[in-house]
């Protein structure tokens, strides 16, 4: 398993995103079990139909949409911490995995997503060296 350096400004460097959307440090465990690597996010509140989960390049990325309903003009705020808009989240894999075998879940506000290992070809080839044509 590989180990991942400790950024300490890595936090920070989402606060001076200025495309519109949301960048959350949502809590999140990374591990495998077996022949599964495990994804799990917190995405408390969020509808499951409103999230989206692409895997593309040995990343994945989760997005969802939050929309609080919740009138806020006539509160005077010291703290401002519960989220609403958009949800984003990315993450590169450390090992490769099986695309087309991926599944996700949302229970209790925790997102889980299986990725199962991609197969290592045990076959052993001998390849054969061709003389080139002088």
């Amino acid at each position: 398993m590989a180990i991942i350096r400790f950024d300490p400004l890595s936090d920070v460097a989402h606060l001076f995103e200025t495309n519109g959307k949301f960048h959350s440090k949502s809590a999140t465990d990374i591990y495998e079990k077996d022949d599964t690597l495990f994804v799990k996010v917190e995405v408390p509140g969020v509808n499951p139909e409103e999230i989206k989960i692409d895997l593309e390049n040995g990343n994945l990325r989760i997005t969802a949409h939050e929309e609080k309903t919740e009138e806020v003009k006539a509160r005077n705020y010291y703290l401002k911490e519960i989220r609403n808009g958009n949800f984003e989240r990315f993450i590169h894999l450390p090992i490769a995995v099986d695309a087309d075998h991926v599944t996700a879940q949302v229970q209790d506000g925790v997102l889980t997503v299986s990725l199962p290992k991609k197969k290592k070809s045990e076959e052993k080839r001998k390849i054969t060296i061709k003389k080139a044509h002088a």
